[in-house]
């Protein structure tokens, strides 16, 4: 299925699987990228709101395939073979399904980013020069740098003054530490 959406410029999804009681597949149900309808997750407070657009246009692209549980006919029960958007022809290069970033072009990132400290456009330019043939896009790029910068294990420095002074007041009672909120 992923190869006949490439082949016609749009992504393919997987949609809904039913299994039969011995955990074979009785049900797929396949859709394109842009089918169905946006939900927005908005709360109640009007500050927390977050203005998205999203790329759900309910197209209306399925397919549809039963296995009957003692067959090994696979029936294509329903096919919709429309689209309300364009299709497009480079859709590999674009479309998130099949955009990552290589293992060696992401070790380069890393060592740009934890030794050099280097913004994305220097990094950007970088890349094109060491993986020419690679495509990049910036907003792939940004989070790549973005996982490196950041270290889960690493204790802020707000955090570690706090620590030292509240270890200073217990091991000297001339030590004064208060914290105001």
């Amino acid at each position: 299925m992923e190869n006949y959406g490439k082949k016609h410029g749009f992504t393919i999804i997987k949609k809904r699987l039913l299994r039969h009681d011995d955990q074979s597949i009785k049900h797929r149900g396949f859709g394109c990228e842009f089918g169905g309808r946006h939900k927005p997750k908005k709360g109640v407070d009007i500050n927390e709101h977050r203005d998205r657009k999203s790329k759900r246009q309910e197209c209306p692209w399925k397919a549809n395939f039963n296995c009957p549980k003692n067959s090994n006919n696979i029936t294509l029960t329903t096919f919709n073979n429309c689209h309300n958007h364009v299709l497009l022809s480079n859709t590999e290069e674009y479309s998130t399904k099949y955009r990552c970033i290589p293992e060696d072009v992401l070790k380069e990132i890393q060592f740009f980013t934890e030794n050099g400290n280097l913004p994305i456009s220097i990094q950007r330019k970088l890349l094109k020069a060491r993986f020419p043939t690679s495509s990049i896009l910036d907003c792939d790029l940004t989070n790549a740098i973005q996982k490196f910068k950041v270290k889960p294990d690493e204790v802020h420095d707000a955090s570690n003054l706090l620590k030292t002074l509240i270890q200073n007041k217990s091991n000297d009672p001339r030590w004064f530490c208060r914290v105001s909120t």
